[in-house]
């Protein structure tokens, strides 16, 4: 899978820890569908094959200024409790599938992993074309390739 990056979205505190300001909410769906599991057995078999992983979590900076004034009710809660804060509990990878020393690890504000990141241009420079995706609240898997820009 030459040219190939396994992005592990949202794999967090917040969202997936039971204690999570997301994660209060969206941890029985995790855990039905068996993703923390599922994700870490493909990413060892990412590893295996030398695919880079790359872990794109949501966190903001204090207040979250990132952020509209009014938010909906699922960033009202981040926003006002500063539970994903960069660097905090919430915006850290869950234990059980902690980055390792060249994994990539990318902020984002939304949960749109490319919306205001730097992914884009990561993979562009890596000359990545196929993206495989694991998403915390996600059943599935999928892949997607890139457009070469013209």
């Amino acid at each position: 899978m030459e040219n190939s990056a396994f992005l592990v979205l949202h794999f967090q505190n917040g969202v997936a820890h039971p204690e999570g300001v997301w994660g209060r909410n969206l941890h029985r769906q995790i855990q039905k569908n068996d993703a923390i599991e599922n994700t870490r057995t493909a990413i060892e078999r990412a590893r295996a094959r030398s695919i880079p992983i790359i872990y794109i979590n949501i966190a903001y900076r204090r207040n979250a200024p990132e952020l509209p004034q009014k938010t909906c009710g699922l960033y009202k809660d981040a926003k006002l409790l500063n539970a994903c804060e960069i660097g905090s509990w919430g915006a850290a990878v869950i234990d059980e599938l902690a980055p390792k020393e060249h994994d990539i690890e990318i902020i984002n504000y939304t949960s749109d992993g490319f919306e205001g990141t730097e992914l884009e241009l990561i993979l562009r420079t890596k000359k990545d074309r196929q993206v495989i995706l694991c998403r915390a609240v996600h059943r599935a898997c999928c892949c997607h390739d890139l457009q070469e820009s013209s």
